[in-house]
């Protein structure tokens, strides 16, 4: 049996309590830097070396943690933490802010608790395939955060490197994810570097590493060269739109500014369709510019009436107003394409909501609506929209433009903008009112966001809000044009519609890649079952076996080197290790 020398000993408990701290200040550290390396108000576009570090510590964190529950502590302080800074301008959403952002925290710390269960199982497979499970179980976390009703896709690892044009070029292929993988990996091979340090001297340690780096490398070397070469890919402009996008940059809290909102964005728009002889193809407003049906401002506002003021503009305008749903008297948060004549040509009503804020799957039940309507504060929900509206404009130049309008933080959503151009949409047209954030943070991450869908689907994106970003994304993720952020302005640009002859990867085949990650997962474990060690004797065994094996000295030198002493084992005692206290208070006899 091997036991530790009475004068060399400490207890369990002591192991397991430094273990613990450890693991906690590790935690606490990514919590820190996980929203420092996004776009944030220190580091405006985020932080691309902090992404591929971000995440070191707290993957180290799960692979030192004794025992699962613990690890669901650890998961809970990471997603009470890293919410509250990352997301903290939410606490600006008007009279029920402390529910935004309270809810928002709350879901990633139960969220991120049962994740941090999943893998912390994860970090008990050997350490040669610990990275890559780890890397998988967080990249398909990030698709699983961003679908569905309660979908939240901000904040994704890749964010952090969005200005590293060749890396992100891999969407198009694989979706955003594929490169969640990639940098998740980067992290957990970064932390299983860490935590092998010590056991560096042994060969076989020292090279099944360097096959981990290896591989990494590869990958990062294949998305890099794949980048490159498509950035150099000419794909062609079929054709051009000449734009106007209005900022006005009002606050949409203030229900008495809107006549001087409307004022604003007719003034800006007047000035930016005169700036040229020719009049535009279109002119954008943002989401929610009209707080009320379009008909209600026929002759509103006093001083100069919307309708007359689209005759006189003689062109095209898109903008946001309250709309009925077809056969119903359910109202949607719309865009409606106008006409000179005051017509509305067609409209879009907004599919993604936001969750319990502008739709409640549970409104209908008194007690619930009670409870939003007197405490919350939200007083109706909008009526979810069900049709992946494509409009059509005729073009000065000659052909016809189609596009479709995410409404808000609907641009954030990958397969639903795939849907657009699916139903043949040439381009989008992004319409937001995030001015109540008050923070360019806010602003610029549903920014970066959104360029990742421009890449996936090689197509333009252009966005038209009410404080920022108001710009025009090209296919490859550059930013063409843009206004500053909380300024009033406006933007005219001819913007180009790129189209290739073939559907991207990503448009064609959709989330394909996190259902491979999540299938790899089930079948590796399927196959090689989950053996964890979550009882603290079980975790001393195995840290003193990994210790033995990777030292690179013999058992008869290790052991005593490190307090331990050999006593004759046989079949019921072989590989047990067992504590001086729990035998007797002098067993240096034995």
């Amino acid at each position: 049996m091997i036991q530790r020398t009475g004068n060399m000993f400490k207890p369990l408990d002591q192991f397991f309590y430094r273990k613990k701290n450890w693991a906690l200040f590790l935690v606490l550290l990514s919590s820190v830097a996980y929203p420092l390396s996004i776009p944030n108000e220190i580091f405006k576009y985020g932080n691309p070396l902090l992404g591929f570090i971000a995440f070191i510590p707290v993957f180290m964190a799960l692979s030192i943690s004794p025992t699962r529950k613990y690890s669901a502590f650890l998961g809970a302080i990471f997603g009470l933490i890293s919410s509250l800074l990352a997301y903290y301008w939410l606490k600006n959403f008007g009279n029920y802010s402390f529910y935004t952002l309270g809810g928002v925290t709350f879901a990633y710390v139960l969220f991120k608790a049962w994740l941090f269960t999943v893998l912390h199982a994860f970090t008990r497979f050997s350490p040669r395939y610990r990275p890559f499970l780890l890397a998988i179980g967080w990249g398909f976390y990030e698709y699983l955060k961003s679908v569905g009703f309660l979908g939240f896709p901000w904040a994704l690892m890749p964010h952090s490197i969005h200005q590293i044009l060749p890396l992100v070029q891999l969407a198009d292929i694989t979706g955003i994810w594929g490169l969640s993988f990639l940098m998740a990996l980067a992290n957990a091979i970064g932390a299983e570097i860490m935590l092998q340090l010590p056991y560096l001297k042994n060969q076989t340690r020292r090279l099944f590493l360097s096959r981990q780096v290896l591989v990494m490398v590869a990958y990062f070397f294949l998305a890099m060269l794949y980048g490159f070469i498509r950035l150099g890919i000419d794909i062609p402009v079929i054709k051009t739109a000449d734009m106007v996008l209005v900022q006005q940059n009002r606050d949409p809290w203030r229900p008495d500014a809107l006549n001087e909102s409307l004022l604003d964005a007719m003034d800006l728009s007047e000035t930016g369709i005169n700036a040229k002889p020719q009049k535009p193809d279109l002119v954008a407003w943002n989401e929610t510019a009209f707080n009320w049906f379009i008909e209600g401002f026929r002759n509103q506002p006093e001083e100069r009436p919307f309708f007359g003021f689209l005759k006189e503009m003689d062109t095209f305008f898109l903008v946001g107003a309250p709309a009925y749903k077809k056969n119903t008297r359910d109202v949607m948060n719309s865009t409606l394409l106008m006409n000179p004549q005051g017509e509305v040509l067609d409209l879009y009503g907004k599919i993604h909501p936001v969750p319990l804020a502008e739709s409640n799957p549970l409104w209908d039940i008194p007690a619930v609506k009670k409870f939003f309507q007197e405490v919350v504060g939200v007083y109706g929900v909008w009526t979810t929209g069900d049709e992946y509206t494509v409009f059509e404009i005729p073009l000065r130049q000659g052909g016809v433009l189609k596009f479709s309008t995410p409404i808000c933080f609907e641009d954030s959503f990958h397969d639903l903008l795939r849907q657009y151009i699916i139903r043949g949409a040439d381009l989008w047209i992004n319409m937001t009112n995030v001015s109540w954030s008050q923070t360019d943070s806010a602003e610029i991450q549903m920014f970066v966001s959104a360029k990742f869908k421009a890449i996936e689907n090689r197509r333009t994106l252009v966005r038209s809000t009410n404080a920022g970003v108001t710009a025009i994304i090209d296919p490859w993720g550059k930013t063409l044009a843009s206004l500053p952020l909380f300024e009033k302005g406006y933007l005219r640009y001819n913007v180009p519609v790129y189209k290739e002859n073939h559907y991207t990867a990503y448009t064609l085949l959709g989330d394909y890649f996190p259902f491979l990650m999540g299938l790899f997962v089930l079948v590796y474990i399927t196959i090689f079952g989950i053996k964890g060690y979550s009882k603290p004797l079980q975790l001393a065994k195995q840290e003193l076996s990994d210790q033995i094996f990777y030292s690179g000295e013999t058992l008869e030198n290790f052991l005593p080197e490190k307090g331990y002493y050999i006593e004759p084992v046989n079949e019921e005692t072989e590989n047990n290790i067992q504590p001086l206290s729990s035998k007797t208070e002098n067993t240096d006899t034995q």
